[in-house]
């Protein structure tokens, strides 16, 4: 099924469309029902992560993840990848109604960032989870570590105030070409500030976001404007190329 079918079957104007791609601004769970069984190539998000951190919209518990889990894995196709940050505190709870076989974790590695609100000490890390619908391609293999260097994508459009959590554009990156195609359509219904769109379009993916923040939209939408499809994949061949290349 094409994006425009998609589009086409959801009872809400985007508040943003591209030929490529589409953003909505709501509630994931009043659109996510009204996307077609098995019309998603990738699933690669960043959710609520049920620590209560001030600023994020339903992080009170991991109940809104839980409730997105099986309508992503309906939405699916067969042998496709459903990638997800979370909380480390939280990671024994993200396997419980979880229809995804979970295959490995990789870990984002920030060396210039201690988090010092942990039990034993200091943080560096982010925990991305790896999970799969049956037996999906691996298209890129690469290490189950990604060293998160300075953003320049992220550092020109943001200050701190902007966005909690904002995403690393060339992680998210490494994350996609490990993950889908070309023209694969990757649906990201945490989209935040629209780091995964953003990545999506410059690797020449189609891509639907979600965002229930109208103020975080409007930051997705003006990175997206500034971002040319397929700007940073021309073809196959480019990726064998280190993430510095692109």
């Amino acid at each position: 099924m094409d994006l425009e079918k998609i589009i086409n079957s959801i009872d809400q104007e985007p508040y943003y469309r591209e030929k490529e791609g589409v953003l909505y601004c709501a509630d994931c769970m009043d659109i996510l029902p009204q996307i077609p069984e098995k019309s998603i190539d990738l699933v690669l998000t960043d959710p609520p992560y049920g620590i209560n951190k001030e600023g994020i919209i339903n992080d009170e518990s991991l109940e809104i993840y839980y409730a997105t889990l099986r309508e992503l894995y309906y939405l699916l196709r067969d042998d496709t990848w459903f990638i997800t940050y979370c909380s480390i505190s939280n990671l024994p709870y993200m396997f419980n109604s979880n229809l995804f076989e979970y295959v490995w974790q990789i870990i984002e590695y920030e060396p210039m960032k201690r988090n010092r609100n942990i039990p034993i000490g200091f943080s560096n890390y982010k925990s991305i989870l790896v999970f799969k619908k049956r037996t999906p391609k691996l298209y890129l293999k690469n290490r189950d570590i990604i060293v998160n260097k300075k953003d320049k994508n992220i550092m020109e459009v943001f200050n701190k105030s902007y966005h909690l959590t904002t995403k690393n554009t060339r992680v998210i990156i490494d994350i996609l070409m490990r993950f889908s195609k070309i023209d694969d359509l990757v649906l990201d219904p945490f989209l935040g500030s629209g780091t995964t769109a953003v990545a999506s379009k410059k690797l020449g993916r189609q891509w639907i976001g979600i965002e229930i923040s109208q103020k975080y939209c409007d930051i997705a939408v003006r990175r997206l404007k500034k971002v040319q499809f397929g700007c940073s994949l021309k073809n196959e061949k480019l990726k064998q190329k280190t993430l510095e290349e692109l």
